[in-house]
């Protein structure tokens, strides 16, 4: 007895029609992503080499503060947090040291009377501005607290880092920066 010969292609057929259709869905991945399927994006690619957004933010202790990119004439830290977020709070030693190379800025949600504490008592070395809307975080783009952006003394964004050591994570491109000078 013959086998009839699509009854011995048809299988190869259909495994390579798949592995046609795998390789085609990686290239559309890759092209439309601009990276490897399953390689997560880099913290706010979008915004590197960019320049930062600029706006407009009530101080924690009230009085407007507005910041341009062209505003950190050193180049400075702008940090995301809120103050029911404990790796936020955990983050104030780092910001603190980020703060001794560069202009530190913490865009914070939450309670605002946290802030103003947050402001007087734990971090009078940084600018701490009350994003009650959280409108900055979504010009932003930050889904994850904590996050820290580096921008440079043009006001590009050059790095940036979400979680519990974002800042630490930033620190050799702040040393870096520092070291070079406006």
């Amino acid at each position: 007895m013959t086998v009839p010969a699509s009854r011995v292609f048809a299988p190869i057929l259909c495994a390579l029609a798949g592995l046609l259709l795998a390789f085609s869905v990686s290239v559309g991945v890759r092209l439309s992503t601009g990276r490897p399927p399953g390689q997560p994006p880099a913290p706010f690619g979008h915004l590197l080499g960019e320049r930062a957004p600029g706006f407009e933010l009530p101080a924690a202790t009230g009085q407007p503060y507005a910041f341009t990119a062209t505003s950190l004439t050193r180049g400075g830290l702008l940090y995301f947090g809120d103050t029911d977020c404990s790796a936020c709070q955990a983050a104030l030693p780092s910001l603190q040291l980020a703060a001794g190379l560069l202009p530190v800025i913490v865009v914070s949600s939450g309670d605002r009377e946290q802030l103003v504490q947050l402001a007087e008592g734990e971090a009078p070395f940084a600018a701490v501005l009350w994003d009650s809307a959280r409108s900055v975080r979504q010009r932003y783009q930050v889904f994850r607290l904590p996050s820290a952006l580096l921008v440079d003394p043009m006001g590009r964004v050059r790095a940036g880092a979400h979680g519990s050591s974002c800042v630490d994570r930033l620190m050799p491109a702040c040393q870096a920066l520092v070291r070079r000078g406006p």
